[in-house]
């Protein structure tokens, strides 16, 4: 995150340097996308995006919906985009 999106430089200290081992570590640990496991059950899940967010690209969303339907694909994904709102 911290090479392709604004909030990356300032998030190091927040969550870790990717380019650190144990920084590294405590970002997969924190990932959502390390939580979808193919074939284990999952809940529903709605994920919201603002079009116009500085902070999280509207494509991080989708990555996450298109993992989500694809480690599961009996669990309900469904992806709402504000295209009017921002990052508050």
């Amino acid at each position: 995150i911290a090479a392709v999106t604004t909030a990356g430089p300032r998030t190091i200290r927040e969550f870790g340097d990717p380019d650190t081992q144990e920084g590294a570590r405590r970002i997969d640990a924190l990932s959502p996308h390390r939580q979808l496991l193919p074939g284990v059950p999952q809940p529903a899940f709605l994920i919201m995006s603002g079009a116009n967010d500085y902070t999280i690209p509207l494509w991080m969303g989708g990555k996450f919906v298109a993992a989500a339907r694809n480690a599961n694909q009996n669990a309900a994904v469904l992806w709402r985009v504000d295209w009017n709102a921002g990052h508050s």
